[in-house]
């Protein structure tokens, strides 16, 4: 691994830098993989890298502060006194008012960039096509089956209806605020109610020549592998928030969220009809491609 100085020295544009926001909570296994994987990145602009961590009660902080000892002018840490998740605080919540520079990307501290040029090769992008917001990566899934699939183009209206894009591979624009119908969905994931976000500002694009970022699904994560009872429960959440939010500017969006809040409730019905949600998502993933001439 690179020094520090090294690292800072490779800096040669000074007008653009890129702050990496990473949230952690009980990954000692793992964190040091992230890390690494942001300090791998070659540069030419600054590199700011913000790890908050949730009140671990493992060895993540230890690990965090040997980071921080050996990089102090390129890691801050965001050192939560008690457990913030469980008082339904969203994390990017908590983040956001540190990230100063003209981008952000993100990864959680169980996922992992494969690619040291990733960066550089997302922000040269974004600084090429001023209307696109964000762009992302493909994905590699470690623990179960790779079903998270997105399009290698998103519109404003596809982002704007908060499809979703693997947070730990995105990188965009710090061109967005955060409203207060985004801290009130507290409990929801607050991933969905960036992109809707991201919408209002440019389209999205998947950044092809980059190898794909390692996304790990296990039991301890937040989201990911839970039930679709859960998951559904959880997004209503969002997309009431989200629904509020638009009503004051898309009657379209407003009715839009209203609706995936009534698919949300019928895949809980489903749920305790002890009907198999996977197995009916995946007829219907083939029945649409083979509907598509």
């Amino acid at each position: 691994m690179r020094s520090q100085k090294k690292i800072i020295d490779s800096w040669t544009n000074k007008s653009v830098g890129v702050d990496i926001i990473c949230h952690c909570y009980n990954q000692e296994k793992t964190i040091s993989l992230a890390i690494d994987s942001f300090l791998m990145q070659v540069t030419n602009f600054r590199i700011n890298i913000l790890i908050h961590d949730d009140y671990s009660n493992d060895h993540t902080r230890e690990i965090l502060q040997k980071y921080k000892k050996k990089y102090p002018k390129l890691i801050t840490l965001i050192l939560a006194k008690a457990n913030q998740w469980s008082l339904g605080k969203k994390m990017i919540g908590i983040t956001f008012p540190f990230a100063k520079e003209k981008y952000i990307a993100l990864c959680d501290g169980d996922d992992m960039w494969c690619d040291a040029h990733k960066l550089q090769k997302q922000v040269d992008f974004l600084e090429k096509n001023a209307n696109f917001i964000v762009c992302y990566t493909d994905i590699k899934i470690i623990g179960k089956k790779n079903d998270f699939l997105y399009d290698h183009e998103y519109s404003r209206l596809d982002l704007l209806k908060a499809k979703p894009i693997l947070i730990s591979s995105i990188c965009f624009r710090n061109a967005i605020s955060l409203p207060i119908d985004f801290f009130n969905c507290e409990g929801g994931p607050g991933d969905l109610f960036l992109f809707s976000l991201l919408g209002e500002r440019g389209r999205g694009k998947k950044i092809l020549g980059i190898k794909p970022t390692v996304y790990r699904k296990h039991k301890h994560n937040v989201f990911g592998t839970k039930e679709w009872d859960y998951r559904s429960r959880k997004k209503i959440i969002t997309y009431r928030a989200l629904a509020k939010y638009h009503s004051k500017r898309s009657t379209y969006l407003k009715i839009f969220f209203n609706w995936k809040i009534a698919e949300c409730c019928l895949i809980i019905i489903l749920c305790k009809l002890n009907i198999n949600i996977d197995r009916l998502r995946d007829y219907w993933r083939f029945f649409k491609r083979n509907l598509k001439p």
